[in-house]
């Protein structure tokens, strides 16, 4: 996955639930809190979904509805 996505999801995250949500998941995985992603980085489609799972669990949410919530939040990252 290009880091431009995942950064766009990560940014989404942070809005929805904070970026404590976030950065307890990044660290769950093995994550530096501050790792910057460059946008043409490829990053493991695993790593992402490990991070996306454990958001899910940390706000008690299925993953199909975390993943919706990011969808519909990042409509408005490209307006």
């Amino acid at each position: 996955m290009k880091g431009t996505v995942v950064t766009t999801w990560f940014s989404s995250i942070k809005d929805l639930y904070g970026e404590e949500v976030l950065t307890r998941a990044l660290e769950a995985n093995a994550w530096e809190r501050d790792r910057i992603i460059n946008p043409l980085e490829e990053v493991d489609d695993e790593e992402a979904n490990r991070i996306i799972q454990a958001v899910a669990k940390q706000m008690d949410l299925p993953v199909r509805d975390l993943w919706r919530a990011i969808g519909k939040k990042n409509i408005y990252s490209f307006f």
